[in-house]
């Protein structure tokens, strides 16, 4: 296996609101570990509850990750979801 990497990470899996990601390429790498597994941010309109190397999900139609993308959460009011991960003002 690669070496594994990332804050947070040092029971070998990634916090909410993170998922793993392989064949990183990280600025601690070597010549015989080119590539590492790491942590990074859920992708855009995804979420993760729990700490694991499981995929994140996405979030339900009419809501948006917050902040740390561990939960979905619904626009404030008079906003609504723009995109996948933000709110804006109606249109």
């Amino acid at each position: 296996n690669a070496p594994f990497t990332g804050v947070a990470c040092e029971e070998g899996e990634c916090p909410p609101g993170q998922r793993l990601h392989r064949n990183a390429e990280v600025s601690n790498a070597t010549e015989k570990y080119s590539h590492w597994q790491a942590c990074a941010p859920c992708q855009l309109g995804r979420y993760k509850k729990t700490s694991g190397n499981q995929e994140c999900d996405l979030c339900p139609k009419g809501l948006v990750p917050d902040a740390n993308r561990s939960s979905c959460v619904h626009c404030a009011l008079g906003l609504v979801p723009t995109n996948l991960s933000s709110c804006g003002k109606c249109p």
